[in-house]
């Protein structure tokens, strides 16, 4: 380490030649020699280099616009929503106020409880009713989705005030006193007992007893009628109350006759309050 060691070709004496230097002469030659020049492969990773950080570059630049348009894509595609929605919305509305127009002119004219309670309007009053819950059903459907789709809620106001309207006029047409009759089906100890059936349903609004003759009502129920059909005559009722009307519903009739089951269900059921949900 600090002297110097000589390699010779042939046996010591004076004819010797040195094939080497000391080793701090050899490392010092190859030092000089590493630091004066390069090897290809040195060259070209150097060159990789900027190319891998331009490439790199590229692609985030890529994504970023990649990103952007699919923001812009969102966007254009809310707005189409939007824009369909409020026109779909605009269409319902005018239809609406033409049948609640016509329904109105009819209704001056003749009498609204004329139009429900002569035998000659009674088709009348039923095709006008459907009519009017059709437009009220797809007013509400076009205020949902516009609701929906972001319109705002200036332009939803005149569209909810009509579907009111339609509303209240269906249930004008199915009158403001409505009575209902449900027949329930025999209990296993009346059937234990002996005892048989002796109300018969005609037509989905009659019942008749022998004996007492035939009786009318706004609807009948039959004993095979599930919980949901019930259900379905109290939903508009529910309906004009979560709009700000007055609404009673009561059942009565003698005891055991199925007051309680209609108005509460069975365990896993639910009761009249159900259309609330």
């Amino acid at each position: 380490t600090g002297g110097s060691v000589s390699i010779c070709s042939e046996a010591p004496g004076e004819g010797a030649k040195p094939l080497a230097h000391s080793c701090a002469g050899s490392t010092a030659a190859t030092t000089s020699a590493a630091s004066g020049s390069s090897s290809p492969q040195q060259r070209s990773r150097s060159e990789e280099l900027p190319v891998s950080s331009a490439l790199l570059r590229c692609c985030e630049l890529l994504e970023g616009l990649a990103d952007r348009l699919d923001d812009r894509m969102e966007a254009d595609e809310a707005e189409c929503r939007r824009e369909a929605a409020s026109a779909a919305l605009r269409s319902a509305l005018a239809q609406a106020r033409e049948l609640a127009s016509s329904a109105n002119e009819h209704f001056q004219s003749e009498g609204r409880a004329a139009c429900v309670e002569r035998p000659d309007q009674t088709a009348l009053a039923r095709a006008a009713e459907a009519a009017l819950r059709a437009a009220r059903d797809r007013l509400a459907a076009c205020i949902a989705e516009a609701r929906d789709s972001g319109v705002v809620e200036a332009e939803l106001q005149p569209a909810e005030s009509q579907r009111r309207d339609l509303h209240s006029l269906v249930q004008d047409l199915r009158g403001l006193v409505r009575i209902y009759c449900r027949v329930r089906p025999m209990t296993s100890r009346e059937v234990q007992a002996g005892e048989t059936k002796v109300l018969s349903v005609h037509g989905g609004t009659a019942v008749e007893m022998p004996g007492y003759g035939r009786f009318s009502f706004d609807a009948v129920f039959s004993e095979g009628t599930p919980q949901e059909e019930v259900f379905e005559e109290a939903r508009d009722l529910a309906q004009s109350a979560l709009d700000g009307h007055n609404v009673t519903v009561l059942a009565y009739g003698q005891t055991g006759t199925g007051k309680t089951h209609t108005m509460f269900g069975a365990p896993g059921e639910g009761g009249l309050p159900r259309p609330l949900g």
